[in-house]
């Protein structure tokens, strides 16, 4: 079965994985403070130990790059200015096969 398709019990997944990522981009737009609550600490430096990791400050970056804090975004993680445009882009093409598939 390729990637992305599922058997008829999991048909639904699909939608709701576009759904949960369309909630998430108007959560991180409109309700960025509550975003930054919801989500964990680094985990990875907490259960390793030590510094912090490449992924450290990430979600705070991807909120201020939402909100076109760009040097903010920076400051807590240069990697957004790759992730970023993965983000979107893999989440664009996921959501837009998905609402084509049902139309």
């Amino acid at each position: 079965m390729p990637a992305g398709a599922h058997s008829g019990s999991e048909a639904w997944l699909d939608p709701a994985i576009a759904a949960g990522l369309i909630l998430a981009g108007v959560a991180t737009l409109l309700f960025p403070q509550q975003v930054l609550a919801w989500t964990p600490d680094c985990l990875i430096s907490r259960v390793i130990g030590g510094g912090a990791c490449w992924g450290c400050g990430i979600t705070h970056a991807i909120v201020e790059f939402v909100h076109l804090e760009f040097r903010a975004a920076v400051a807590h993680n240069p990697l957004v200015l790759a992730v970023m445009p993965l983000l979107c882009w893999t989440s664009g093409r996921f959501v837009w096969k998905t609402v084509r598939k049902f139309r």
